[in-house]
């Protein structure tokens, strides 16, 4: 006959231990999760006795009700069954990714001449599948710790790399803030990306140099694509 499902925790870790008990356990050959029509399968699991299954929760598995099937000829079943919670799981967050959503290279912030518009800052996003949809991010820029509170997955933010040459960004964290999910954090943070800086440069282009307007010099960064000819400053 059916299994029936007595408890199991609101919500579970990525790669942790999930456990649930109940009763008539015996046979059961597959768990599946569902949440409006979209579900997962899970195979592996090991049925500790009668009335406890626990297994490691697989990556993006979806989280929703949880339904314990016996297939027939499957386990010692003669019949298929199957029970389904009237409680929903809920899972957290598998992996994260950072991607550079402007340019991947910017000019140094400091020198060249007033009014420069280099560009000095880019923008960045941190893709999380799974979870809540709401988390606190960790990334190191390769000198400094940042944390952003609150982080919708996908939404772009400002960073100022703070260093000339290659600055690499990585993910230290992301962490679910669902109540029942604080203490999931994703257990794949991706690859890192390079954010390079570009020393500005101060160029003599002709004419008469003024002090105070810098008239007769232009600034050049290789962050830039625009190119300047030179040749038509001079008088």
């Amino acid at each position: 006959g059916p299994s029936k499902i007595i408890t199991f925790s609101e919500g579970a870790c990525i790669d942790e231990q999930f456990t649930i008990e109940g009763k008539y356990f015996t046979g059961v050959s597959e768990i599946i999760t569902n949440i409006e029509g979209t579900s997962s399968t899970i195979n592996t699991f090991t049925i500790v006795d009668d009335n406890t299954i626990v297994f490691d929760m697989p990556s993006l598995t979806q989280p929703g009700t949880i339904t314990l099937s016996k297939i027939s000829g499957q386990n010692g079943n003669a019949d298929d069954a199957s029970t389904t919670s009237t409680e929903e799981v809920k899972i957290g967050p598998s992996s994260a990714q950072l991607v550079i959503v402007g340019n991947n290279n910017v000019c140094n912030s400091s020198g060249g001449v007033d009014g420069n518009t280099s560009p000095t800052a880019t923008e960045i996003r941190v893709d999380v599948q799974g979870g809540s949809g709401l988390y606190t991010i960790q990334y190191s820029n390769g000198v400094d710790n940042q944390t952003i509170s609150n982080y919708t997955s996908g939404t772009s933010f400002i960073v100022d790399p703070p260093a000339s040459g290659d600055n690499t960004y990585s993910l230290i964290s992301v962490t679910d803030l669902d109540p029942e999910l604080t203490t999931c954090s994703a257990p794949d943070l991706g690859s890192n990306i390079i954010i390079r800086q570009f020393e500005i440069s101060v160029v003599e282009a002709g004419g008469n140099n003024d002090a105070e307007y810098a008239f007769g010099v232009v600034d050049l960064c290789l962050a830039e694509e625009n190119s300047v000819d030179l040749g038509s400053s001079a008088s």
